[in-house]
């Protein structure tokens, strides 16, 4: 009798249950979270390192290696990643068993295309039936793709009693593969398998269309309106205008160096199922420099880009004092960018992408500071710097204002960009982004009134701008356009008499 591939297990696993389990689990833990309202917009290096702790704590974990678990959480492929998942059966057969099989899940749902298999780091060369024809693996390994339909049925390639027709692990998209014992080629045992993966299909609300997408919004709206796998809203509840623009907004073209170019925005990475939702949608939308927030009962989704503001508030609608604090504190800001991201050239393995940093903004602090970034949902080094250059540049603009105003101002909403204008700030359309709104009940004399109160934040067009290996040499929002104190220009019109 031949020596057996080592992590025989010659029991099923329950694999339909199973993962309907978990399916159940996830969703609960999404409920329970009771996510209201969400605000990627990282203006200080203080959230960035919170953020940066949360999205390590259980997103993209065990990316591209297998694993063996006795319950293990679903996993939701946006984009195209290299991936693998969890061993969900493992038997022998044979007359000597030495053949084993195993079914590796690789995501929770039915995916667009499983592009490559990979034993280890070796590609896969596949026949029509899925006998594998590369070199040091002919005739040793069989490899079945099922890209998890409603209606599908996975089967092994050899049949064997604890495998049937009632296992069919529908909505669940796997790879089955049978391998033929051989210490030669097989030298270490079982090899880690994964699979470069087009994942989930999305709903499009400007063609009324599910198809394959990667476009950063409509991944976003995916994972807020699925009920199995996400968050559990109604699509109903998610803006449609908005949701719309931001799909548009994702899907222009950047110009890249030398050539080329790619959407601005884009999703590709994997989120376990049981990662906090609040936590996931945070990553999500930082990773496309933008914003989402629960408003007037719907879901508001803004990708990353300047909005014309439309609407002005001046002194005539001030029912109180502006309180306005003009800088952050020193360990909220930073002038350089740095950090890792998903590359397909070094096997989808982090790597690092060329620093973004800023000289004006290092002459202003005396030294350079520094922040680091991971983008697990980012596969371009050049996505990459273009978000966190926008991240420093939203950083830099310090100024924040909280005003109290009347109820003419109600039409403005998080997420929105206005112009404020007063005189004695040096304001004169000055642009802020609304960072949150709040109705508060004002008491004078006896008298209660309704007012609604602004927190603002200053932005700017160019913060927005990108060219590679672009730096900002001015300040992109003017604190104010008051005289300089420090600067006195020299008199002119001077006369002399005797």
């Amino acid at each position: 009798m031949p020596a057996i591939i080592p992590l025989i297990v010659k029991a099923v696993v329950a694999a339909k249950a199973w993962w309907a389990a978990l399916s159940t689990a996830g969703k609960i833990w999404a409920v329970a979270k009771g996510i209201m309202a969400v605000g990627s917009i990282v203006y200080s290096s203080n959230q960035a390192r919170k953020l940066k702790r949360a999205m390590k704590s259980a997103l993209n974990k065990g990316r591209t290696f297998m694993s063996r678990s006795a319950v293990a959480p679903r996993q939701i492929i946006y984009g195209q990643v290299k991936t693998s998942g969890p061993i969900v059966f493992m038997d022998t057969v044979g007359t000597n068993n030495e053949y084993v099989q195993l079914i590796v899940a690789l995501a929770g749902h039915e995916c667009e295309e499983i592009t490559s298999i990979y034993f280890n780091d070796d590609l896969l060369t596949l026949d029509g039936s899925g006998n594998v024809t590369s070199q040091s693996y002919g005739g040793y390994a069989t490899v079945r793709k099922f890209l998890g339909t409603a209606a599908q049925s996975v089967t092994v390639p050899s049949t064997t009693p604890r495998w049937t027709a009632s296992h069919r692990l529908r909505g669940v998209c796997c790879v089955s593969v049978r391998l033929k014992w051989s210490s030669e080629v097989f030298p270490q045992g079982i090899p880690n398998v994964s699979a470069l993966v087009k994942g989930r299909k999305i709903y499009d609300p400007r063609t009324t269309t599910t198809v394959y997408s990667n476009n950063w919004a409509l991944c976003v709206a995916d994972y807020l309106a699925d009920s199995d796998l996400g968050v559990g809203h109604d699509f109903a509840d998610i803006d449609d205008t908005a949701l719309q623009a931001a799909a548009n907004v994702s899907d222009e073209n950047v110009t890249l160096n030398p050539s080329g170019t790619e959407k601005r925005y884009a999703v590709n990475g994997v989120i376990l199922t049981d990662a906090a939702p609040g936590d996931v949608l945070q990553q999500l939308i930082f990773s496309g420099a933008g914003f989402c927030g629960y408003i007037g009962g719907k879901w508001h989704i803004h990708a990353g880009a300047y909005r014309t503001p439309t609407i002005t508030i001046d002194e005539s609608q001030l029912i109180g004092p502006l309180n306005v604090q003009t800088r952050l504190s020193r360990k909220d800001i930073y002038n350089a960018a740095k950090g890792v991201f998903t590359s397909p050239e070094t096997d989808w393995q982090p790597s690092d992408y060329p620093v973004v940093t800023n000289a004006t903004y290092q002459t202003s602090d005396g030294e350079r500071i520094w922040q680091n970034f991971e983008w697990p949902f980012i596969t371009s080094s050049a996505m990459a710097q273009r978000v966190s250059k926008i991240s420093l540049e939203r950083v830099r603009q310090e100024i924040s204002v909280q005003i109290q105003c009347n109820l003419t101002a109600v039409t403005v909403q998080a997420g929105d960009n206005i112009m404020l204008t007063n005189s004695r700030m040096g304001w004169t359309s000055k642009v802020f982004e609304v960072m949150n709104t709040k109705f508060v009940p004002e008491e004078d004399e006896g008298v209660t009134t309704l007012g609604y109160n602004l927190e603002l934040r200053e932005t700017a067009s160019s913060v927005w701008d990108w060219a590679n290996g672009e730096e900002t040499v001015i300040d992109t929002a003017p604190n104010t356009n008051l005289p300089d104190p420090s600067t006195v220009a020299a008199p002119t019109g001077l006369t002399l008499t005797s």
